[in-house]
């Protein structure tokens, strides 16, 4: 590569690098848009999101535990962070790997 080739490609080098963040942040700005957390979500006196331990209790005395899944845990459709409740129709059971992976 020649001297003019090597000064060309030096000059373009902060454009690549610009174009390369403009689409990691065209990529990733949806997958951390749904990360944000629940502003108007009740809250307890510890500022977590308030639980119904009720509905969970109607929940599982409806729905037992599958026989075949030993490690399955109670699971929100919609995540309470994203605005989900504490409701029959938005729980499911799911097993205890699959649901730490959400």
């Amino acid at each position: 590569m020649g001297y003019a080739a090597q000064q060309a490609s030096r000059m373009h080098r902060p454009l690549r690098i610009a174009a390369a963040l403009l689409f990691f942040i065209l990529l990733a700005a949806p997958a951390l848009a749904g990360r944000a957390k629940c502003t108007d979500c009740p809250r307890d006196s510890r500022g977590r999101i308030a639980r119904d331990d009720k509905a969970i209790r109607e929940f599982k005395r409806v729905n037992p535990k599958p026989s075949d899944c030993h490690r399955c845990e109670v699971d929100h459709i919609v995540p309470l962070h994203r605005g989900g409740a504490d409701h029959p129709s938005d729980i499911q059971w799911l097993r205890r790997d699959v649901h730490h992976m959400r």
